[in-house]
């Protein structure tokens, strides 16, 4: 478990819709979206402004569900090129990571140069 004794107020304690998870090491990064999909299911993960500028929130289940369905991609070999919105390119980056593979983004800013030379196509 790890000691957080040291922080002046732990992250969420007083949140009435965030449950912490537990901090032993048990929980991958993509886990802890089932955490808390299960624990805080009306915490928001993200939220995004529509065309109108009103305020819409993604919680916890509609992201792991999101998740869940990139993680059914199957492809020997998973490369991202990708111009998406952040919430859609996270999305599918933690899909990734649930399914057991290990995502590689590839940058649009990096030259052809970049990417041949790590040994990358």
């Amino acid at each position: 478990m790890v000691d957080l004794s040291f922080l002046p107020t732990p992250q969420g304690s007083n949140s009435r819709t965030w449950t912490r998870p537990p901090l032993d090491d048990s929980l991958t990064f993509p886990e802890l979206f089932e955490f808390h999909a299960k624990h805080s299911p009306e915490h928001p993960v993200r939220t995004y402004s529509d065309e109108k500028k009103n305020i819409h929130p993604i919680c916890y289940p509609e992201a792991f569900r999101a998740i869940r369905k990139a993680a059914k991609i199957e492809s020997p070999v998973l490369g991202i090129l990708a111009a998406a919105d952040s919430i859609t390119y996270a999305t599918l980056v933690i899909g990734m990571m649930y399914a057991g593979y290990a995502p590689f983004p590839i940058s649009t800013r990096n030259s052809v140069t970049f990417h041949t030379s790590t040994g990358s196509s």
